[in-house]
């Protein structure tokens, strides 16, 4: 039996929840460079992010505890309701992150258990999520549970783009004078 429990998040959580985001943003810049990254107005801004989310009903973070009491992993989840798609009530896992010592024991698996059984109170038929290219943990974690990519996400700098742009086609057809036109 783990010497860790899965609990809902409270107020008081909330230094470990903001350790835990920040720690999670520097785990995917890691794995992926090209990531947005925080400004310090959305650094500032996480401990309010976080509070909003303890209180919305339609929203879940769990926590995973050891035996001292001390927290080392979170997830968080939302409940969506839409009437333009079918179905109706879905939801989106947006972090999960379990603090280093403690992965590949179950306490991620534990942790979306925990939002699936939330999700499933509020009539979910549908979940989604995101996660960085080049994470492979979280490929492999998500893959091992019937996550499959349904819509890509890509990205670039506007710069990389305009100067592809004039470089290959347009420059070469004259509808673009100069990257400012």
């Amino acid at each position: 039996m783990p010497n860790w429990t899965i609990r809902i998040a409270q107020e008081s959580d909330l230094n470990h929840l903001v350790k835990l985001r920040f720690s999670l943003q520097k785990h995917l810049e890691r794995c992926n460079p090209h990531i947005w990254r925080l400004s310090s107005e959305g650094e500032a801004q996480a401990r309010d992010q976080l509070v909003q989310l303890l209180l919305d009903s339609k929203a879940r973070i769990v926590v995973a505890v050891n035996g001292d009491g001390a927290i080392f992993g979170m997830a968080v989840g939302r409940i969506h309701f839409q009437d333009t798609y079918v179905p109706n009530v879905s939801a989106s896992i947006d972090m999960v992150f379990v603090e280093k010592p403690y992965r590949r024991r179950g306490v991620g698996t534990q942790l979306v258990l925990a939002l699936c059984q939330f999700f499933a109170a509020h009539g979910v038929e549908d979940i989604s999520l995101r996660y960085v290219i080049g994470n492979r943990q979280a490929e492999q974690f998500w893959s091992r549970f019937g996550f499959e990519p349904r819509i890509i996400t890509v990205g670039a700098r506007r710069q990389d783009v305009e100067r592809k742009i004039c470089g290959i086609g347009w420059k070469e057809t004259g509808e673009m004078k100069s990257s400012s036109a």
